[in-house]
């Protein structure tokens, strides 16, 4: 295929402009060796986007939308994956991944706010995350925890362990 190709569908099996490129009246399949779908933005600062669309029990296109974006992180050539999904507020961010393996769960998408491992936030809670304890961040406004459910014949466990020992101490 040559750049700026324009590829036409027509229906089923009716492709031209691209032998790679098919469809069978509800698929569209890519296949080649190694395919690659990229959405690249044309003006700077701009996002790569995805958006999936389904639709409600009315028959409505536009409600139900879901995002995946490739975004700028800041003006360096590092980029996020951000997923985004629609509520009654808009499209909004809810899982980010960033260019240095940091992944966010309910935060923002910055580094500030996620620390250096997961950051898994149901609200803002104003405090800040100590350094020492940063790989894992559960954040929430009110009462915050972690439960562990085990069988009824079963522990719930948190390990801690060391160079020394895969098990220096235990909770349960």
């Amino acid at each position: 295929s040559t750049n700026n190709t324009v590829v036409t569908v027509t229906g089923a099996n009716a492709i031209q402009g691209e032998a790679s490129l098919t469809y069978d009246g509800t698929t569209l399949l890519l296949s080649q060796a190694s395919p690659v779908l990229k959405v690249l933005p044309t003006t700077n600062g701009n996002d790569g986007v995805i958006e999936l669309c389904g639709r409600s029990t009315d028959g409505s296109p536009t409600e139900n939308r879901t995002q995946i974006k490739g975004e700028a992180e800041g003006s360096t050539a590092n980029t996020k994956m951000t997923f985004h999904v629609e509520n009654a507020s808009g499209v909004n961010e809810r899982m980010s991944i960033l260019s240095n393996g940091i992944i966010g769960v309910g935060a923002n998408g910055s580094s500030a706010d996620l620390g250096v491992g997961i950051h898994i936030k149901s609200a803002d809670s104003g405090a800040s995350v100590s350094a020492n304890g940063d790989e894992l961040v559960i954040e929430g406004s009110g009462n915050s925890g972690i439960t562990i459910a085990s069988g009824s014949s079963s522990e719930g466990t948190i390990k801690f362990a060391d160079s020394g020992s895969s098990d220096a101490g235990y909770i349960h």
